[in-house]
């Protein structure tokens, strides 16, 4: 994800950046020079063009806006859910550790347990595999025991799970919370679950071929609309067109899976900071930093 000041217009206006123009400069240019064909054409009367009809015309490029406008909702309804998801993750993390800090006081290996969880839904999501990360956090051992696992994660929150079962049956943690910490984790793989859902359930294929079949009929038959009217102008004109069409299209592509290392996806790395950084800074707490649970509170 990219960082930027809404107020700062230059940043956000001449910039490259983070932008759908390199993907968007070769196809805009075969519209252009498609455009110098017609243009040619019309201008030597070689061809005879034909009349296709500016109201036509008009009434394909509503019903076209109108499909880009739900493309780009869809994806972005896809982008905002896959953060929110990932605020669960992080605020069931918090508060199975807030919890387990609390009334058991040594949270022991729950802290790196949480955070190598947030991490091994990372990798997952991406499909990638680094035993290194994980085992920096987790030992090689165990983090050896999980790579060969399916499901990653899964098999981490299942320790969790074992460690609050081994707090119940010790006596250290009363039935009651138990539970609390183990609804904590169920939260935690509902999230991971949802992101698995955005991830492998995509755009309907059908949905996005229509936008695209009627995005290259609209392109290909505006120079001959337009040429009548603008002469040369329409070369640059159908560039424009065709980088603002296109452009649309192009960005509800590039959010409409969060979680991958495009330049505009969810910044993963930086979500699963925030669960380490929470995760150590609970485990530090001092006994003499908490309120004695024998004196009354002011």
């Amino acid at each position: 994800m990219i960082d930027y000041d809404q107020g700062h217009w230059a940043s956000t206006t001449l910039v490259w950046r983070g932008t759908v123009l390199a993907r968007l400069r070769t196809r805009m240019a075969a519209y252009a020079g498609w455009a110098a064909i017609v243009t040619f054409a019309a201008a030597g009367r070689t061809v005879p063009m034909p009349d296709f009809g500016a109201l036509a015309h008009s009434l394909v490029g509503v019903a076209m806006g109108m499909l880009l406008v739900f493309r780009t909702n869809a994806s972005y309804d896809r982008y905002w859910e896959g953060r929110k998801r990932w605020g669960g993750i992080i605020a069931g993390s918090r508060n199975l550790l807030r919890v387990a800090r609390a009334h058991i006081g040594d949270t022991g290996p729950l802290a790196p347990l949480v955070h190598g969880y947030a991490v091994a839904v990372k990798q997952h999501l991406r499909r990638e595999t680094d035993d290194a990360q994980l085992a920096a956090i987790l030992g090689e051992e165990q983090a050896a025991a999980a790579s060969r696992r399916a499901d990653p994660p899964l098999f981490l929150a299942t320790h969790m799970s074992r460690w609050v079962a081994r707090q119940v049956f010790s006596g250290k943690l009363p039935a009651a919370l138990g539970r609390e910490l183990e609804g904590a984790i169920t939260k935690m793989v509902e999230h991971q679950e949802a992101c698995e859902r955005i991830l492998k359930t995509p755009v309907p294929f059908a949905y996005v071929v229509q936008i695209r079949q009627l995005l290259a009929f609209y392109l290909l038959t505006l120079p001959v609309v337009l040429v009548p009217v603008m002469d040369w102008m329409v070369i640059p004109v159908t560039a424009m067109v065709a980088f603002a069409m296109l452009g649309i299209e192009e960005a509800g592509i590039e959010i409409e899976d969060p979680f991958g290392t495009d330049p505009n996806d969810l910044p993963l790395e930086h979500l699963c900071d925030i669960v380490r950084r929470d995760a150590n800074q609970v485990a530090a707490i001092l006994d003499e930093e908490l309120p004695d649970l024998h004196e009354p509170m002011d």
